[in-house]
């Protein structure tokens, strides 16, 4: 009788852990953890898209449901992440169901284990992203001044129920004061290729960043920073008065293609050019596969000055996507490519995935490194 009485309290807790509970077991929160939604398969066996977290110590990843019997199938609460956004012990993220056509915007506190769903919105033609402490609800225009108003919600309000309406269409991909910097392609009668650097209040009053051309834009101490036809430039702005640019734009490396700030350093990868290893042929796209970076991260001064190699691989292909939330710390985590196979009218062709081969994890205090690999064959 003891032992029937024992299984059944056992089966009892394991259900008040369910991924249906709105409370689910506190994990550790220290910082060592890179969150990413991801298929993968877990130690228990079994795959999902799901929202993963990748332990830089160790290389081990785990999914966030912490629930053993779950599959994370379509009743997790993780499964079907699109979007999200760490903030210290807080996990802001998006969920989309295709079985009901919803979007699902939960709020997971990793301390205390409580999982909210906070809004729940029909599939309408709206994007989604969280950026600068906001939940943005758009719609994917080229043209931010187009009529079609959007929302944004306060993350630490939770202004759900009445968001306030604001004219852009798009996100902003740079914030300095209550300034907010744009990239416009084919705007106020431009070109349709051509990308230009918009900033506003979020009012009408639109201006734009002469001669400023990018798509993604990084502020940081004093200066815009953007990538323009592989070089990195910066402009300076006037953070204390209006936040717009106030001198004109330098040059702060050539053949950049991805960049970062930490510890009042540069990082970056930079091109090759005629040294660039050729890897590969890719049959499914009928290509040449270059190491184009080198499997090197750079470092310098945020003028660009004193520039060296800080990190060199053993010949991985670092994918130019490397800065999507990527300190951990005093590490970065970084994706690197592979080769797969993959299939088309009934044939199997050789094909390279940019950012599917694993992780490396990168010391920021030294240089070293690791690689793991963690993704799927």
């Amino acid at each position: 009788m003891m032992k029937k009485l024992l299984g059944l309290l056992f089966s009892v807790l394991i259900l008040l852990c369910s991924c249906n509970s709105n409370v689910v077991p506190q994990i550790d929160i220290s910082e060592k953890y890179y969150y990413m939604p991801t298929t993968v398969t877990f130690d228990n066996g079994s795959r999902g898209d799901t929202l993963a977290r990748f332990n830089v110590e160790n290389g081990r990843i785990t999914t966030l449901c912490p629930d053993p019997l779950c599959d994370h199938s379509t009743e997790c609460p993780f499964f079907g992440v699109v979007n999200y956004t760490v903030d210290g012990d807080i996990i802001w993220f998006q969920r989309y169901m295709i079985d009901d056509n919803i979007d699902y915007i939960c709020q997971y506190d990793i301390a205390s284990g409580k999982l909210r769903t906070l809004a729940k919105y029909e599939d309408d033609g709206y994007s989604y992203a969280f950026k600068f402490g906001y939940l943005w609800k758009y719609f994917s225009h080229n043209d931010p001044t187009a009529n079609d108003l959007s929302v944004r919600i306060s993350l630490s309000e939770e202004n759900f129920d009445d968001p306030e309406k604001i004219d852009p269409s798009k996100i902003p991909f740079a914030q300095v004061g209550d300034i907010y910097y744009y990239a416009v392609r084919g705007a106020y009668n431009s070109p349709a290729t051509e990308v230009r650097a918009m900033y506003t209040d979020l009012t009408d009053d639109w201006r734009v960043a002469d001669g400023v051309f990018s798509m993604n834009f990084t502020y940081y101490n004093g200066y815009v920073y953007y990538i323009e036809k592989e070089t990195l430039m910066r402009v300076s702005v006037d953070e204390e008065i209006t936040g717009v640019p106030v001198n004109t734009k330098e040059s702060v490396k050539a053949d950049v293609g991805a960049f970062f700030f930490s510890n009042d350093m540069l990082f970056y990868l930079q091109n090759e050019g005629a040294e660039v290893e050729v890897i590969g042929w890719d049959e499914y796209l009928e290509e040449e596969v270059k190491n184009t970076y080198g499997g090197k991260i750079w470092r310098a001064n945020p003028d660009g000055s004193k520039a060296k190699v800080f990190t060199e691989t053993d010949g991985y292909v670092i994918s130019k996507s490397m800065l999507s939330n990527a300190q951990v710390g005093s590490r970065l985590v970084v994706r690197y490519g592979c080769w797969k196979e993959k299939q088309r009218d009934g044939a199997t062709f050789k094909a390279w995935r940019a950012a599917e081969g694993g992780l490396l994890v990168v010391n920021l205090d030294d240089g070293t490194y690791e690689a793991y690999s963690v993704f799927d064959e």
